[in-house]
């Protein structure tokens, strides 16, 4: 999760300098923000189905919310990412930004370890 973050902020600080992230760095934002974001659907999905007991209401509407959020977020670098077009760092970071925020929410809810994160 710190090394998200620090991608985010690394980008931002060559926005500062060149612009935006290369080319190269946002394919691998992409890709990272979209396994992780992949992993963390596959827990909601679990848990909104009721594998883990009787789901909670808010926290399901807060699930859709937070997904539907990084989802866009990393729909949309991805699709800039494959036409080779250039991402901004503040693209770049806000999908970063989305998928760790889901994710958190998600490990304090207990419906992912952060320990199976980093596995």
């Amino acid at each position: 999760m710190i090394k998200k973050i620090a991608f985010g902020i690394m980008c931002l600080a060559l926005t500062v300098t060149q612009g935006a992230c290369s080319e190269v760095q946002a394919q691998k934002a992409a890709i990272s923000g979209e396994s992780l974001l992949a992993v963390l659907e596959k827990a909601s999905a679990q848990y909104i189905a009721g594998d883990f007991g009787t789901p909670d209401a808010q926290t399901v509407s807060n699930i859709k919310a937070y997904d539907a959020i990084a989802y866009a977020d990393i729909v949309k670098i991805r699709t800039a990412a494959q036409a080779g077009t250039t991402i901004s760092a503040a693209e770049t970071l806000a999908a970063t930004t989305a998928v760790t925020v889901f994710e958190d929410f998600l490990v304090s809810k207990k419906i992912i370890s952060a320990q199976e994160l980093s596995n």
